[in-house]
């Protein structure tokens, strides 16, 4: 397998330009330069994140010059030629290809190449073509590379009337080796390699657009310019074409200036191309009103007339471009526009009207999206979970009046649409020139537009097999710079059941995709499935944990046991009696009330909040009524007989008495001033969450221990995996749990659950060694194997076993170092056609067609 960064440069308006861009083709069209970069594979990580790496590389080279696009390319092929196998020629040409079919792309992969020219009969012209894949908008990518620029575009040509293209966007270059070569010989040379470069062959019009500041003395500048190299030329006895016969013209637009020369050659062209030449950035125009140049060629003219072309199947028929439905966005503006003139409190507002003029300009770029076929695909990745919160946003509507609920609008319509943006943002990463400016492209790492599909569809799927209500999910991802996986609800209404979920991921996770797959599958697990969490289970074992804690922090005594007064051992039995009693009456009090406030097992969110209530009365002063308090003042009757013999108590035996009521009562403050058990309910709720998501992850993906930790390295964001990654206690715990309630094999870890020694201060390391106690870990690990055992029998009943088989075969090729990357990108492309199918069938059901 093959990999190439391709590295597209522009350099963009400066007062002067005296950098080189050290790319390896000079371009002619919109891009200045090239730069093909081979990466290296590496057997331990998925390609396309090897290709993110280097893009990160390619980016360090930037010095403020100018602005680069990257694109990841793969090909697949173990026979052949790879890029850096073909030999040294002057031209290349780069072919970006949308297919009709891009299941067909392996099928036309193999066309493609057959286009390559080898000496043919009478000629030595040679153009070899390279197909790649790509995870980015093209089905396709081209090279192509040869010693006639004429051969390379009646290839391109050739290509491009295939029938299973739809549409070729081609980039041409010349090797800056050559044109290096060139210049210091002072010559266009031929041959170049011991390759002829035909360089006298006909070009039909070389047409240049020039942005300059309209004063007419650049112009004169640019003509000068263009004088000394015709003179050069001369000097050097260069068989030039068309300069002599140059015409100027005014133009209306981004460009202002037109210069076009006729009946040219090969040789002219290039000769425009060299070092410091008329249509490099380093001639010494620029910097005095001249901003921008681009090229473009017409090699050979168009003679047929239409009829003519028609009759010879050259134009398609556009009947079947014609709209199979109506435009949804259309549909979707309109009657937001009808709502605009009905509701008067939409001019009162102008934080609401803002956002709805907002959320009508998204729709508006949205629909262009999707009335186009070549960007239709995000306009698919998107709609889903647009039509979620239109739905959610039509249902809250009629309380637009009432200002809590105006608030509510005003903030989701905030949420959804900078997640919208951030994906077309980072989706279509341009840096188009836009007016005077310079364009502008703020992120340095795209979206991969189908590998976004594909989890698109990962994500619908989990949701299905999850889902055991009767309500909807959405899902919309937004790509940041940098983030560990965040999820949060976008719903106007607290107590509406449908639910859009936002998952916030760093952009680096979308190019590992088997990391990515567990990643995603957790996140969505925390919002959908009830059953399978057993929340008043789970209630009961965080209680139970809690009661430990309070017990055993507030019996955290250490006394010198005197043998002699007591007898050995009673001092510590005495505390041991204590913390017993204290235990069992402070777990049927918060037992207690949980199920006397809860009739049914309480969601996190409601369980958190009463926890912490429950405790704090417990632990506090005012309470004096209290189990706590209670056992305080007075040591039960049980316990006392321990010491009693019989006789009137020693006043060493009440001094022990007095002595562990008030170390107790000290430890009570403690426990009340630091206000740890805040921080104690808040991690408990955390971890039990996380686990259960952690097994619904595992259970749906079968997914390895190694596996598994390789995901939490890549969610924290870290270049390296492994045990020695994983800095959370909260990810130590999780492994941990996993260990002992699915992971079948052992790692050299010791899993035994061990019992550690309190430490003296619990407001401190106490609550830091949280996870190291038997019986935090114990009751966890109980919660675990339950909700394992729930999960085993939910999915596999009929209608989620077939599913899950479906998403585990996907997951094994993703994982599966050995299944190359064609197979993932075949298998990829697959699960985005099911993707889109399930889009147009729903936009059709709605749209009523």
């Amino acid at each position: 397998m093959e990999m190439l960064l391709l590295t597209l440069y522009k350099q963009h308006y400066l007062d002067q330009y005296d950098k080189e861009m050290g790319t390896d083709f000079s371009c002619l069209g919109y891009y200045d330069g090239l730069k093909i970069t081979c990466i290296q594979e590496n057997a331990m990580a998925f390609p396309m994140s090897e290709v993110w790496a280097k893009t990160g590389e390619r980016i360090r080279t930037l010095n403020g010059r100018f602005s680069n696009q990257n694109i990841g390319l793969f090909r697949c092929n173990a026979s052949g030629y790879s890029w850096n196998e073909l030999p040294r020629l002057p031209f290349m040409a780069l072919g970006f290809v949308k297919l009709k079919e891009s299941m067909r792309a392996s099928e036309i992969y193999a066309k493609i190449e057959e286009k390559s020219r080898s000496n043919a009969i009478g000629s030595d012209e040679l153009c070899q073509v390279l197909t790649y894949y790509t995870f980015d908008n093209a089905d396709i990518v081209i090279l192509v590379k040869g010693n006639s620029l004429i051969l390379l575009e009646e290839i391109l040509r050739d290509i491009e009337g295939m029938e299973e293209v739809t549409y070729l966007h081609s980039i041409w270059g010349i090797d800056e080796g050559y044109l290096k070569e060139c210049k210091d010989g002072g010559q266009i040379l031929d041959p170049w390699e011991g390759t002829n470069c035909y360089i006298d062959k006909r070009i039909e019009e070389i047409r240049i657009q020039l942005a300059t500041s309209g004063n007419s003395t650049v112009l004169e500048r640019f003509i000068s310019a263009f004088e000394n190299w015709k003179a050069w030329a001369k000097e050097n006895g260069q068989d030039i074409e068309g300069l002599d016969e140059i015409v100027y013209s005014y133009i209306m637009g981004h460009g202002n200036v037109n210069i076009t020369i006729s009946s040219s050659n090969v040789r002219t062209l290039l000769l425009l191309l060299l070092s410091q030449s008329v249509l490099t950035h380093q001639n010494g125009v620029y910097g005095y009103g001249l901003y921008n140049i681009e090229t473009e060629i017409l090699i050979q003219k168009q003679t047929r007339t239409l009829k003519e072309m028609n009759a010879a199947g050259c134009v398609q028929s556009l009947k079947h471009l014609s709209q199979e439905h109506k435009s949804w966005c259309s549909i979707t503006i309109n009657k937001y526009e009808i709502f605009f003139d009905k509701i008067p409190i939409l001019s009162a507002d102008d934080g609401l009207y803002s956002y709805f003029r907002a959320l009508i300009q998204t729709l508006n770029t949205l629909s262009q999206y999707e009335s186009f076929t070549m960007s239709r695909d995000i306009f698919e990745l998107i709609i889903p979970s647009f039509r979620l919160f239109e739905e959610l946003l039509d249902k809250s509507l009629s309380d637009i009046n009432n200002d809590t609920w105006r608030e509510r609008i005003k903030e989701s319509l905030k949420e959804y649409l900078e997640c919208v943006n951030s994906v077309i943002y980072h989706t279509i990463h341009t840096d188009q020139v836009y007016l005077m400016i310079p364009g502008y492209s703020g992120t340095s790492f795209s979206i991969p537009i189908k590998l976004s599909m594909f989890y698109s569809w990962f994500i619908e799927r989990v949701g299905n097999i999850l889902n055991d209500a009767d309500r909807k999910y959405g899902c919309i991802i937004k790509p940041v710079m940098e983030s560990r996986p965040i999820t949060r609800v976008i719903n106007i209404n607290p107590q509406e059941k449908d639910m859009l979920v936002c998952v916030q991921l760093a952009q680096h996770s979308l190019y590992k995709p088997g990391e990515l797959f567990i990643i995603l599958a957790h996140e969505i697990a925390h919002y959908i499935n009830r059953n399978s969490r057993i929340r008043e289970y789970r209630s009961n074992c965080i209680a139970r944990t809690l009661a430990y804690y309070i017990a055993e922090g507030i019996c955290n005594i250490h006394i010198l046991d005197n043998s002699v007064v007591f007898g050995d051992g009673i001092a510590e039995e005495l505390v041991r009696r204590v913390r017993k009693k204290l235990l069992n009456e402070i777990y049927s009090h918060i037992w207690g009330r949980i199920q006397a406030e809860f009739s049914e097992g309480a969601h996190s969110i409601e369980l958190e909040p009463a926890l912490k209530r429950i405790c704090r009365e417990l632990i506090s002063e005012e309470n004096r009524g209290t189990c706590i308090c209670q056992i305080i003042r007075k040591i039960p009757t049980e316990v006392i007989g321990m010491i009693d013999n019989g006789e009137d108590w020693s006043v060493e035996q009440m001094q022990l008495i007095y002595k562990i009521q008030r170390e107790m009562e000290n430890k009570r403050c403690e426990f009340l001033f630091s206000q740890i058990m805040e921080g104690v309910i808040n991690d408990l709720i955390v971890v039990y969450k996380e686990v259960f998501s952690d097994i619904a992850a595992y259970e749906i993906l079968d997914c390895t221990e190694e596996q598994f930790i390789e995901a939490l390295t890549v969610s924290e964001g870290a270049r390296k995996g492994g045990d020695e990654c994983m800095k959370s206690r909260e990810h130590r715990i999780r492994v941990k749990v996993l260990r002992n309630v699915v992971f079948s094999g052992k790692s050299s870890e010791e899993t035994t659950i061990k019992q550690e020694v309190l430490k003296n201060d619990p407001s401190g390391e106490m609550y830091g060694d949280l996870y190291h106690y038997k019986w935090v870990q114990t009751w966890l690990i109980n919660y675990a194997k339950q909700v394992h055992e729930r999960l085993v029998e939910y999915l596999s009943q009929r209608g989620k076993s077939d599913e899950v088989k479906e998403i585990r075969k996907t997951f094994q090729i993703l994982s599966d170092k050995e299944s190359g990357l064609e197979k993932v990108y075949l298998v990829i492309e697959d699960k985005i056609k099911d993707y889109k199918e399930n889009v147009t069938k729903e936009l059709r059901g709605y749209c009523g067609n």
